[in-house]
């Protein structure tokens, strides 16, 4: 999913987070929700939001045919078939006290749909041929002041997925994910990435980097080599206190395998203190660190493990 529509969809489910453990979600509450998130998607992104808002369900607010129409001739807008959200975020929106400790979400057939560029109001083409579904799940440990995504999960066409844990330091609640003056304080201590690949490289993520990193290029086959040729002089530059060898291996390997990689990759982060935009904060001065020498403050306390393993797709 492109950057904007993600934000969007962030920003529609944190608006829409019902209701927090100590009481049961009501219609009225949803309602609620559901009038705030279409006010505030209009008015702070110019994107009009449209839905049928369906009755509270075991604790969840829920909407189907869920469309964010983005603003834009060209950008694509976001279709969701169902969305579900619930945690503490809701009674929060419509004005209750206290800071929401928990969002739990679920969007089902997520899809962009664009115009199709020929005529105006034309039929519009859906980007991926297939839908997507997402599941996030994060709690605000407020004793520790960190928060805890407990869960984000893409569930993409065929064998493909992606699952994400992490423990962010630095925030005054789940709100300050999206608080962009507060974002910038939070930094990452721990993460686990789980990432199974079966077609999803070179149909999701290698149109949009072959246009970003090969513009122009007569021979892509050659500029697509050299990146290759790059980017494995890069990992063995990595330091060897932050990327052990037996994770430049499996990094190596997976480079190998581009642009077709098969398997998964399972990767585990920890930093000490944090990684977040602070880190970056001395390169404001300096610039754009230009060897791994330079960008050596980055790495200060970073351990990154990582696997690759090569795996066929079932038949």
């Amino acid at each position: 999913m492109n950057r904007p529509a993600f934000g969007l969809v962030a920003c529609a489910a944190v608006t829409l987070l019902a209701a927090p453990a100590r009481a049961e979600v009501t219609d009225q509450t949803c309602r609620l929700a559901w009038a705030q998130l279409s006010a505030r998607m209009e008015t702070t992104a110019e994107t009009i939001v449209s839905g049928m808002r369906q009755p509270a369900h075991d604790g969840w607010c829920r909407v189907t045919r869920l469309v964010l129409d983005l603003p834009g001739a060209h950008q694509p807008d976001v279709h969701i078939d169902r969305l579900s959200v619930r945690g503490g975020m809701v009674d929060w929106l419509t004005g209750a006290e206290g800071a929401p400790g928990a969002l739990e979400l679920t969007a089902t057939g997520l899809r962009l749909v664009a115009d199709n560029g020929l005529v105006d109001d034309g039929p519009k083409a859906q980007v991926w041929p297939k839908t997507i579904d997402m599941a996030v799940s994060l709690r605000w440990d407020a004793e520790a002041r960190l928060i805890e995504v407990e869960q984000l999960t893409l569930d993409l066409p065929g064998e493909n997925d992606i699952a994400l844990f992490a423990t962010l330091s630095g925030g005054q609640g789940l709100a300050s994910l999206f608080s962009p003056p507060e974002a910038l304080g939070l930094a990452v201590t721990e993460a686990r990435l789980s990432i199974t690949s079966h077609g999803m490289f070179e149909t999701h993520l290698l149109p949009a980097m072959a246009l970003a990193v090969v513009p122009g290029e007569d021979d892509v086959g050659a500029a697509a080599e050299a990146l290759r040729v790059q980017a494995l002089a890069t990992i063995a530059d990595l330091p060897a206190d932050s990327f052990p060898d037996a994770t430049k291996d499996a990094l190596s390997r997976l480079v190998q395998e581009l642009p077709r990689p098969a398997g998964r990759l399972n990767l585990a982060f920890h930093a000490n203190p944090g990684f977040g935009p602070v880190r970056f904060a001395g390169f404001a001065l300096t610039g754009v660190p230009k060897s791994m020498a330079e960008a050596a403050p980055l790495f200060q306390g970073v351990t990154v493990e990582a696997e690759w393993t090569h795996e066929a797709a079932s038949e």
